[in-house]
Formats: structure tokens, sequence, C-alpha cells
């Protein structure tokens, strides 16, 4: 199977359009589209479907998808370790963080190492801990920082970090020594991250039930917003609260429901020279975090 061609086939499906995927990879729409026909006929059926709409994969085309992305991560892998053999340092590194506060350390670290590694690039993704953690199963991430996960991928623990009540600094919680969850049941509740595993969702489906939801986001920023004009309570990682505003509190939970913080990447096997090497720059820095 031609590697070329199953990027053509991933861009494709990436950016929903042929002609999007053209622009990209400074190919012309028609030689994209024979470039899958290809593939197609190498397979022995359709992989996806071309509509008004844009691009989509066929049934057949979705059990294929996790083989063609692993041929592709495999083949960069290859190329990688190639380059290092020969005193190269080559590469692309996709870093993400479930943790918005996180992000200026990240940015400095990743300033230093491409100071220090010209030649490798870096991608940043947005994403919840089980989102980056299904990332980088699926070969689509390299290096996070995230709330422990199950999968098949190396984990490096940093801190431990808790769930906390947030409220405006005059409700009636605020001046509690903690929070019986039970409150959740019935308060207005802001929450955060819907239909999306978090550990919010991983909290109330351990309690059994679904909190008194009054608005949604995707914003944490947006719920303490809300949570500061009296329009609920939220519930976050104390991390996130360290960004609190003056007229917002932060209550701990009774009992704690805490949670390890680390780094995740992919299973030994798995990790490139690229991100190895990134993986130990930002340890080395990990100190400044």
């Amino acid at each position: 199977m031609d590697t070329d061609k199953c990027r053509m086939l991933l861009c494709a499906l990436e950016t929903g359009s042929l002609n999007a995927a053209a622009e990209i990879l400074d190919k012309t729409p028609s030689g994209v589209g024979r470039a899958i026909e290809s593939l197609e006929k190498q397979t022995g059926f359709p992989l996806i479907m071309r509509t008004h709409k844009g691009v989509s994969l066929t049934k057949e085309g979705e059990a294929m998808l996790p083989i063609i992305k692993d041929f592709v991560y495999l083949d960069d892998l290859y190329s990688q370790r190639a380059d290092e053999l020969r005193g190269l340092e080559t590469g692309n590194v996709t870093v993400g963080t479930a943790y918005t506060n996180f992000y200026p350390w990240l940015s400095k670290v990743i300033s230093r190492f491409h100071d220090a590694y010209p030649n490798i690039t870096i991608d940043i993704v947005e994403g919840t801990s089980s989102e980056l953690a299904s990332k980088i199963d699926a070969h689509e991430l390299d290096f996070g920082l995230i709330a422990a996960r199950n999968g098949e991928h190396n984990w490096t623990p940093l801190m431990e970090d808790e769930l906390v009540a947030v409220v405006e600094k005059n409700h009636p919680l605020a001046g509690s020594a903690a929070v019986d969850p039970e409150v959740f049941r019935t308060e207005p509740f802001i929450l955060l991250h819907p239909g999306r595993e978090t550990d919010n969702s991983l909290f109330f489906e351990r309690l059994g039930f679904e909190p008194h939801i009054r608005f949604s986001t995707d914003d944490s920023l947006a719920v303490f917003s809300m949570v500061g004009n009296g329009l609920g309570i939220g519930l976050v990682n104390k991390l996130l609260a360290l960004q609190l505003s003056d007229d917002i509190v932060s209550v701990p939970l009774e009992p704690r429901m805490t949670i390890e913080v680390g780094i995740i990447t992919p299973s030994d096997e798995a990790v490139s020279p690229a991100t190895r090497r990134f993986y130990n720059f930002a340890i080395e820095n990990i100190d400044s975090l």
C-alpha cells in the first residue's frame, strides 16, 4: 500500500473535501481523487463517499481507517529512526493538554525544544483527558498532559489533583469547609464539556446520578463567569480553579475526589525518536511546571 495515497485519504477526511486536501498537499483535486480511487481499487471496495456536503467514510472505510492510520504512523516511525541512525534529528510531535493553565509552561518547553531541534515540528491539539488518551492509543497524539486514563500507553505521574465545587463568593456554600456531592442534585449546575467523557462525568457516573443542569459550555472560563454572576454552581479540577476571579471561591468535596495528573506517551515500541526527545526535554524542565 502506498503511504502517500493513504496520507491523501486522511487529509481529505480531516478537511472534509478533496479540494481542501489538494490545496494543503499542493496537489490537484483530480490527483487526490485518483490516488484515493487507486487505494479503493487495491482494497476492493469504496473507502469514501463524495456528496455535496464533502467527503465521508463508507462503512468499510471506517473499518479500515485504524489500519490506514497505523500504516502511515509506522511509515513515519521508520523514516525517523532511519534519520536517527544517520545522525539526523527530524520528525513531528503532536502535543496536547487537558489543562489550559499548563499552556504557558508547555509553550516555553516547545520554544526551547524548537531552538535545540529546529527540524522537529510541533503540532498542538486540544481535548479532554479521555479524548487525548484515545488519540495516543490511535497514534494521533505523541505527548499529553492529562488526568490518568486506562489504555495501551506509557504513564508518568506528576501530581495529584482533585475536583472542587466553584460558587459565587456570597453563595451559602462559599463559607463551607467542604461540600457534600448531594448538593449537585438540587443546586442549579453549570456543566463543563457536555456530552464528553471528563473527570466530572466519571464522577457523577460513580455517584449514580445526574446533576441539576441549568447551563452547559465547553469553556471553563465561561463556567467561572456564569458562576460569578449567580447563574449556578460548577465542578472543576482544582488546577483549573487556579484561574478563579475574586468573585468566585472553590470548596473541596467531602469525601475528596482525587485525580492523578501526568504525562501520557505511546507505548515503548510505538514511541518515535522525535517524541522520545521531546519527552526527555519536558522531563528536564518539569520543575518549572
